[in-house]
């Protein structure tokens, strides 16, 4: 199978690349929510949906948008070629206006249906009150699109030599990069459950310790353990927390990686950060 539309694919002048989702900032960012509770299987069935709607554009309108054009969160979405193929048709300014109603229709319908599958995903991994950082990712799909959209209608408008709306078009686009930067940033300061989230290094208790084992260490000790993530005392270790399941926090894999390391609240002793 051919593959194509990898990350480095994308890169159309007149581009900042920082500003509008293939720099640092995306590639930092979906490393971070990733490790959401459900996430990855949002945007892979945010994916399907996206295909689903550029077939459906092609077939009643008569355009070919590639919303695969850019990816404003993974750094290496692949497209199977298949799948989306990019058209040969030019599409001018005066073209897209002409059928932005249909197109805008179309978008509409069918991102309500995505909604109602993304629903399910939030439901199928703990709901929106033992997984709020999913439910505000959902919240950002439709900011996703519009970002995807207006990248694919850049992509037209650069193949097609049109340049009499195009600094509008790039104009909105950073507008909508820099709404979803700010929403997504949010969804990483909200809490997960607790005060502990996803990204925290916290110090954790080792196996058969407990609270008291940790305060018969002095402050001194407490605080190198925290400053410099210290991970080989024998009464506790200092990790990042990959993953949330109600009461249970998952960090990874132990060193010689046969098993998964769990622990439940009960058993973290603070973030790093919190140890003066």
């Amino acid at each position: 199978m051919k593959y194509i539309r990898t990350f480095e694919n994308f890169k159309y002048e007149p581009v900042n690349e920082e500003i509008f989702g293939i720099g640092k900032f995306f590639k930092n960012m979906w490393s971070k929510l990733a490790g959401i509770k459900g996430a990855k299987e949002l945007e892979n069935k945010y994916n399907e949906w996206k295909k689903k709607i550029a077939e459906e554009i092609k077939k009643k309108a008569n355009i070919e948008l590639n919303l695969f054009a850019s990816s404003s969160l993974k750094e290496s979405l692949i497209v199977e070629a298949d799948e989306i193929e990019d058209g040969d048709t030019k599409i001018d300014a005066e073209t897209l206006k002409e059928k932005k109603k249909l197109i805008d229709q179309i978008i509409d319908t069918y991102f309500k249906m995505a909604m109602k599958d993304f629903d399910r995903i939030l439901v199928k991994f703990g709901g929106e009150e033992k997984n709020p950082q999913l439910k505000l990712l959902i919240d950002t799909k439709k900011d996703q699109f519009n970002l995807d959209v207006l990248n694919a209608k850049i992509k037209a408008l650069e193949d097609a030599g049109d340049k009499s709306v195009l600094p509008k078009v790039i104009e909105a686009r950073d507008k909508a990069n820099k709404q979803l930067q700010a929403k997504l940033n949010n969804i990483l300061k909200t809490k997960q459950e607790g005060k502990f989230e996803i990204g925290d290094y916290v110090i954790y208790l080792r196996k058969d310790k407990t609270k008291d084992d940790w305060d018969k260490l002095s402050d001194d000790e407490k605080r190198n353990i925290a400053k410099t993530k210290k991970d080989d005392t024998e009464t506790v270790a200092v990790k990042s927390i990959e993953e949330i399941d109600g009461d249970e926090y998952s960090f990874g894999k132990t060193d010689d990686g046969n098993a998964d390391i769990k622990k439940k609240k009960s058993e973290i002793i603070a973030k790093v950060s919190e140890i003066k």
